[in-house]
């Protein structure tokens, strides 16, 4: 009976070392620091968080387990198809068969089917349902909204359509309004020691900037005007300007109340400015230029022509005189002939110098330096505001979303434009 028992202990032994021997234990480190270990047998996956328990059995019989951020895990099962698992092993979301992309971040799963993406909460509650068919979500850097894009392109801003979600995946700024991008500004102001805040979304479509009130509503519409490259909210008072070539400011008509809400604004109504524009109108420039310039033509044409009539030699002159004296009679005529030779031979040039110019319009049409980019032909880069780069966001291989900086396709990383106002020449 002994040796009986013996026998079956060394055979349990020796099949608990076989089974032993078919799984293989891989110790894992994600870039947020997790730590967890993969566990393979017989072609399934498994996942332990803490050494012998486990958190994805291997019974599972799961064909795939990847870790998807913040301690969450997606697992797909055949015929169960792709779910995610929480802190605590629970399943939260169950996704279907179909190839589909989990990611975490935040306390938020991004979940992408058929290049469609939408949003849970990591309770598994659906906040933004992928029948909205937007391409790409992303939580933006103060975790308040979504930033949403039914068009997404990493490299090309203007090659993307832009709006903005709640944290309730309530449509604030739809993308249907054609924005290429969407950003939260936060204005916040000290009195004592309370700390007020005002938030408005600055939009731009075809590079050209405007701005919402934080319910959404358009109050800037973004315009092609050559003078106005980037719009302003005055910190104190809130109301909406842009600076001209002059650093003038131009009064928009419209502010922000306590509530962050678009309204009139009386005090700097719509196409005021805080300073006179000096009057500039560059067609009428032309036409004035053009007459200004037959007009010192004509003028000089005639000055010349009475100068060269009526200026006779010193030599000659002399000689008339003292004919004069002596016979009283007037000197004859010389023939063309003679005329000719002793105009090219005795008469000085007639040609005058700028200082010997004394005509009020001669120098009239003299370039003059342009104030926009002081004579440079350069100016500061609207697109990336002068640092040669823009900040993107894109998403690396584990799923995660990385920031990085590429350089502005605008001016090609040097931070400058041509001019706009003298087109590059640096003179007007």
């Amino acid at each position: 009976m002994k040796r009986i028992a013996l026998f079956l202990i060394i055979a349990a032994v020796a099949i608990s070392s076989a089974e032993a021997q078919k799984v293989k234990r891989t110790k894992q480190k994600e870039s947020d620091g997790f730590k967890w270990t993969l566990i393979e047998q017989d072609s399934y996956k498994g996942a332990e968080i803490k050494k012998g328990v486990k958190f994805i059995p291997v019974e599972n019989h799961c064909e795939n387990v990847c870790y998807i951020g913040d301690g969450f895990f997606s697992s797909f099962k055949a015929g169960e198809g792709n779910c995610v698992m929480n802190k605590n092993g629970k399943q939260i979301i169950n996704g279907g068969e179909d190839e589909i992309y989990f990611r975490c971040q935040d306390g938020f799963v991004f979940f992408t089917y058929q290049y469609s993406e939408s949003v849970y909460d990591t309770n598994g509650r659906l906040i933004i349902p992928i029948e909205r068919k937007y391409k790409y979500v992303v939580l933006n850097g103060a975790k308040t909204i979504f930033n949403v894009y039914s068009k997404f392109d990493h490299h090309n801003e203007s090659n993307r359509i832009a709006g903005v979600c709640d944290l309730m995946g309530n449509e604030i700024i739809p993308p249907s309004r054609g924005y290429n991008s969407v950003h939260q500004i936060s204005i916040e102001m000290k009195y004592y020691n309370r700390t007020r805040e005002w938030i408005y979304y600055s939009v731009v479509k075809d590079g050209r900037e405007g701005a919402c009130d934080i319910d959404g509503k358009e109050i800037v519409a973004p315009e092609n005007n050559k003078d106005r490259n980037e719009l302003y909210c005055d910190r104190t008072y809130h109301y909406f300007y842009y600076l001209d070539k002059h650093k003038i400011k131009h009064y928009l008509g419209v502010k922000l109340n306590s509530n962050s809400r678009g309204i009139l604004d009386p005090d700097h109504p719509l196409g005021t400015t805080d300073k006179p524009v000096p009057e500039e109108q560059p067609q009428e420039e032309t036409v004035y230029n053009n007459t200004t310039t037959n007009y010192s033509n004509s003028y000089s044409n005639s000055y010349n022509n009475t100068y060269n009539n009526s200026y006779t030699p010193p030599a000659q002159h002399k000689q008339q005189s003292t004919g004069n004296k002596s016979n009283s009679t007037t000197q004859p005529k010389s023939t063309p002939k003679s005329s000719t030779g002793t105009s090219s031979s005795s008469k000085p040039s007639t040609t005058r110098t700028p200082k010997e110019r004394t005509h009020p319009f001669e120098n009239y049409n003299t370039p003059v330096k342009c104030g926009q980019c002081s004579g440079t032909g350069m100016m500061r880069c609207f697109s990336c505001s002068g640092k040669g780069t823009i900040r993107k966001s894109g998403i690396d291989k584990n799923g995660k979303q990385v920031f990085r900086n590429e350089r502005c396709t605008g001016c090609g990383g040097s931070g400058k434009r041509k001019c706009t106002v003298c087109n590059g020449k640096g003179t007007r």
